[in-house]
């Protein structure tokens, strides 16, 4: 697995590669219109009646060749243009690239820009699409880069012109490592989606839990810098517009666009034999649970008997845990509930007596924001995400994930 100073060379890499492509396809190509035109044809034409004389001309190869050799020069070409235009969006207005090699407040933009890698804010909260977006840029760089590539090897192969063979195949060779690059783009682009979206943080947890395979109820960890305290008023970066009334039950659009206090389904009733709860733990449980299960409660006091504790929303949790430094939001199957009131707690407190008639014991706060529902067993958790404070999870800081989104000195990318 790369280290986090590799992640954080990757601007620098992406810049590398795209500087290689300018520096090599431009002059060639400058080279090539240059070098091959400076020889002379013999061609015949036809003047009105009078019969043909030879005249000279600074055409290389024959019409429908030269056609070819035009279109293939224009491919390539374009493909590298479309480099700067697609991939640095907005970004390529912005001043701060021009003094980022400066003044240290504006690099961060500069090495955006370098690297073709635009920061806008619909980016920030969605690493899929922005991996979506730049897999398809490269796909359409890579077919206008092999269509043009196609039709020089034509123009090459089928040309009279022996004497420059060798310089046209070193021309042509030149031309195909140039297409072979964005293939090394997509590949950091890969590494840079799955350091993302398939996210494993790194804390003090017992090396033997974390050798273990990741659960299959595990769908992710989700990057503490991705959850909603970060979402601003930037467009493409806002909190869900729907606000309370999101009906959205994706577990990582509940985490990354809704507040901490959200309650992604209104208090149960038996129309919910689904439901979304959220539980809270300290680090190095979360990651126990997400290489094996949730574990029943069964240390005296527990108010609603042994079980797995379920609160509303993230904000309940913290009134109700007795640990903290991680969050798991999880769809729960409810099966068969009693729902019980205060003064009836002392049915199901410290006990699983339920059990045998209960799937689950779900309490009916006098204020329903604090409501919360325990499960007598672990079956009954389907899937859940999983995130860590930045306190207990020492990725962020050393891949500077924690950074990486930061407003630049002039707030624009």
């Amino acid at each position: 697995m790369p280290s986090g100073k590799f992640y954080r060379s990757l601007p620098y890499l992406y810049g590398a590669i795209n500087i290689a492509e300018m520096v090599i396809t431009f002059p060639a190509l400058i080279f090539v219109i240059i070098n091959l035109s400076s020889s002379t044809q013999r061609n015949y034409v036809t003047s009105g009646i009078s019969t043909s004389t030879p005249i000279t001309t600074t055409t290389i190869f024959p019409p429908v060749l030269l056609e070819r050799f035009n279109a293939a020069n224009g491919l390539i070409a374009s493909s590298i243009i479309v480099s700067v235009l697609v991939t640095t969006c907005c970004c390529m207005a912005c001043p701060c690239h021009l003094i980022g090699c400066f003044v240290k407040g504006y690099r961060r933009p500069c090495l955006r820009f370098m690297s073709l890698n635009c920061n806008c804010p619909c980016y920030i909260p969605r690493p899929k699409l922005r991996f979506k977006v730049r897999l398809a840029f490269h796909t359409i760089s890579i077919i206008l880069r092999s269509i043009g590539v196609i039709l020089y090897g034509t123009v090459v192969g089928e040309s009279s012109r022996h004497t420059t063979f060798q310089f046209e195949h070193a021309i042509l060779i030149v031309f195909a490592v140039i297409t072979l690059l964005p293939f090394l783009a997509i590949a950091f682009d890969i590494y840079h989606y799955r350091v993302w979206w398939a996210y494993k943080p790194i804390v003090t947890a017992n090396p033997s839990v974390t050798r273990k395979s990741l659960s299959p109820k595990h769908k992710r960890f989700i990057p503490y810098v991705l959850i909603e305290k970060f979402r601003t008023a930037a467009l493409g970066n806002r909190k869900c517009k729907n606000g309370y009334q999101c009906r959205e039950r994706t577990l990582e659009h509940i985490v990354v666009f809704h507040s901490a206090d959200f309650r992604p389904q209104p208090r149960w009733t038996p129309d919910y034999p689904i439901y979304i709860g959220f539980h809270r733990t300290n680090a190095d449980s979360a990651i126990s649970i997400a290489h094996s299960d949730m574990r029943i409660s069964d240390i005296p006091p527990q108010m609603l008997g042994y079980g797995i504790y379920f609160a509303r929303s993230i904000e309940s949790t913290e009134q109700k845990a007795r640990k903290d430094g991680a969050y798991i939001c999880a769809e729960v199957r409810m099966g068969k509930v009693l729902m019980i009131t205060r003064p009836e707690l002392w049915q199901v407190s410290d006990s699983n007596a339920w059990w045998a008639d209960y799937d689950t014991i779900y309490f009916k706060h006098e204020k329903e924001e604090r409501d919360e529902f325990c499960v007598k067993s672990s079956d009954q958790v389907l899937r859940w995400v999983i995130y860590v404070e930045p306190a207990m999870d020492l990725k962020l800081k050393l891949y500077g994930m924690d950074e990486e989104f930061s407003d630049t000195a002039c707030n624009c990318i």
